[in-house]
């Protein structure tokens, strides 16, 4: 199989006879979805999955559009064999790299260089990597040669000049100053990538293996020309920034942060050294980005990086309050997802103190909710009713038929204090405005259903809960979206296991940690993790408590830094609890509660 191609799998399926036979093709055909690039999944052959009988989220995770600036590559095996393999250029990637020996790390780093040097404002070449989009089809490999050297150029200047790799494109050449010069295995290579389908397949002019099966360049200027599309448009700095902060802005419909980090890698790519503003703002989008796609490593160095640049000499003054404002509360949030809630706390204070002295009512309204969620963090929900409230007033004001997410905060906060009433009127209020909002309504009464689900929770009104939750725009939330989905799946789940639906109930949280892909790398990984403590709680309460499994899933939740900082007590009692069957339901449990407010 070719790099990860899902039809003759699919084929195979299809073809299976006996239990054993389409056991085993189906779960090769899962692996192979799982593994594959993006891209490589048409909607007709995910239809034909889903209908042989193939995990839905399987199937999901194939789905993911290519990166217009991912490059197709062939590898030779050490025994012969060829893979095609999909990879990009890459912002400070913490996830991803694979090992390459230093002639194909000096090959990828020249390439960048040289895609670089084409371009007035030049990028921070030392920022990037030429890393495979979907690292787990590759296992341990490890990378030699300079081969990779004219696929890294193509990617590295598409995404510079934001010029999409024309789709179907396979690259192999090694790169010499301004020449695409030789590599070995050419005709093999030209084989897999015809094998693959590929439209466009380019191969130095010096390696016979031009004609019918592939192109020959011998420059970096016929390859520039021959794998990428036309110029976008919008290529100056203001326009990549304003545009990647619109994509951040929609980034929750849909659960778009790919893109968004997509786009906001592009921007930094041409923001010139002299415009330190823009670097902070396109930073701080780009750790919103990764955090909420799970990585918090990448978050976190992003957020590192703006800090540096605000401390230059040219960010002393160069880096306006509006972006500063904006970068203190990624910190905040950033910090709340580690655990460190007193610098969260600190972070989040500063975002809502230069709002106000700059009198930035729109960052204002968005630093007092990050105030907000990071007290509610730290257990103090009657301080976090303080922002929360103020933010409502502010939204009130300023774009009232935009008040849902505001009010879905508030109803957390209140169900956290058993005040179910001013709940419910909130919750009432925003389903309401939702009920006006067309499709963009329909996300946020998800939201707004799953905040009114946790608060009935707390309050032990199950039956109040399974109504809230069990709602058609909640499950295409649980359907479509690692958030709020995940959280649905949570409270909806624990509803239904104490009304007594508990097949529907406990298969709502079990799955949680493979229902939504690759999206789950690491830290929302952490929310289906606490999904599986309340399962386990909810096993413990019917009798059916399952010390093994208990206490991996104590071991899961344990292992995210958020939680071993800050429940270490509860997780020892918890702990201690499972040698008592009458204790361990509420242990488990009030672990579980405590470790969702960090989710």
């Amino acid at each position: 199989m070719v790099d990860g191609a899902i039809a003759p799998w699919l084929d195979r399926l299809a073809g299976a006879t006996g239990i054993a036979d389409k056991r085993y093709a189906r779960a090769r055909l899962e692996q192979a979805l799982v593994t594959a690039d993006p891209g490589v999944l048409s909607e007709s052959d995910a239809q034909r999955a889903i209908a042989l009988g193939v995990a839905r989220e399987a199937v999901e995770a194939a789905r993911r559009p290519r990166p217009p600036h991912a490059v197709r590559v062939p590898l030779v095996a050490d025994d012969g064999h060829v893979i095609v393999r999909m990879f990009e250029v890459a912002f400070e990637p913490v996830e991803g790299r694979v090992a390459l020996d230093a002639d194909a790390d000096a090959a990828c780093r020249d390439a960048i260089a040289a895609a670089a040097a084409r371009l007035t404002a030049r990028p921070d070449v030392r920022r990037y990597r030429f890393v495979p989009c979907s690292p787990s089809g590759l296992g341990a490999a490890r990378i030699d040669g300079r081969s990779l050297g004219a696929a890294c150029f193509v990617s590295a200047l598409s995404l510079f000049s934001d010029r999409p790799v024309r789709d179907g494109a396979v690259v192999t050449g090694a790169i010499d100053g301004d020449r695409v010069t030789s590599v070995g295995s050419v005709r093999a290579k030209v084989a897999a990538a015809r094998a693959l389908g590929a439209s466009i397949v380019v191969v130095p002019r010096a390696d016979p293996a031009e004609g019918d099966e592939a192109t020959g360049v011998a420059t970096l200027d016929e390859l520039a020309e021959l794998c990428l599309a036309a110029r976008s448009a919008a290529t100056d700095p203001d326009a990549l920034v304003a545009r990647a902060a619109r994509a951040a802005r929609d980034g929750w419909s849909g659960y778009r942060w790919r893109s968004v980090r997509e786009a906001t890698t592009r921007a930094l790519a041409i923001v010139p050294e002299g415009r330190p503003d823009l670097r902070v703002d396109a930073l701080a989008q780009l750790a919103a980005a990764s955090r909420h796609l799970g990585d918090l490593a990448g978050s976190g160095r992003a957020i590192e990086l703006a800090m540096e640049v605000c401390g230059s000499a040219i960010g002393k003054h160069g880096v306006p309050d509006d972006a500063l404002c904006r970068l203190a509360r990624q910190r905040a949030m950033d910090e709340r997802g580690r655990g460190h809630l007193a610098e969260a706390s600190r972070a989040a204070k500063q975002a809502v103190s230069i709002a106000r002295r700059a009198r930035l009512r729109g960052d204002l309204l968005k630093a007092l909710g990050t105030q907000g969620l990071v007290l509610m963090a730290r257990r103090d929900d009657e301080a976090a009713l303080v922002p929360l409230e103020e933010a409502l007033v502010i939204t009130l004001e300023r774009t009232p038929n935009d008040a849902a997410r505001s009010r879905a905060y508030l109803v957390e906060a209140l169900g956290h204090l058993g005040r179910l009433a001013p709940a419910r009127a909130h919750a009432d209020a925003a389903l309401a405005e939702c009920a006006e909002g067309g499709e963009r309504g329909r996300a946020k009464e998800a939201w707004v259903r799953t905040s009114l689900g946790a608060a009935f929770v707390f309050a032990e009104a199950w039956d109040d809960a399974k109504a809230a939750l069990d709602h058609g725009t909640v499950h295409e939330a649980i359907a479509r979206d690692p958030l709020p989905g995940l959280l649905a799946r949570r409270w909806l789940g624990v509803a239904l296991c104490r009304v007594g639906d508990v097949t529907r109930g406990s298969s709502l949280l079990t799955t949680s940690a493979f229902a939504y892909g690759d999206a789950l790398e690491p830290s929302l990984r952490f929310a289906a993790d606490v999904n599986a403590l309340h399962d386990a709680a909810e096993r413990a309460r019917r009798g059916e408590l399952d010390a093994v499994e208990a206490r991996l899933a104590i071991a899961r939740v344990a292992s995210f830094e958020a939680a071993s900082v800050v429940l270490g007590k509860r997780i020892a009692a918890a702990e201690h609890a499972l040698a008592r069957p009458d204790r361990a339901s509420r242990a488990l449990h009030a672990l579980a509660l405590d470790a969702g407010r960090l989710a």
